[in-house]
């Protein structure tokens, strides 16, 4: 059920605040642009027992990124058709916003 929403909203990457009604999801929002360790202060005074498993997480994800980065000026070839026509159908939507 969250894939399905996180794919008829056309997004790969985010945080889907949710809960079970009835052992279904209900979903309230994706956020799109999660934030991850910027807040540990505030989440260790509110929920000292899970700074350890904060701690582990954040580890992970940061690990995972560096992982898959990429060298400074290395360029990604974004030659996918379907993101070719986004291209067009972005570059015509800000044009006719200028306008």
């Amino acid at each position: 059920m969250l894939r399905q929403a996180f794919d008829l909203a056309g997004i790969d990457y985010g945080r889907a605040d949710f809960s079970l009604v009835d052992g279904h999801p209900q979903i309230f929002e994706i956020n799109t642009n999660p934030a991850h360790g910027s807040h540990r202060t505030i989440y260790r005074e509110t929920f000292p027992a899970r700074v350890e498993t904060q701690r582990l997480s954040e580890d992970r994800l940061y690990a995972a990124l560096s992982a898959i980065d990429m060298p400074i000026g290395a360029g990604i070839a974004l030659d996918d058709p379907a993101l070719r026509t986004q291209q067009v159908f972005r570059r015509l939507f800000l044009g006719l916003k200028r306008a």
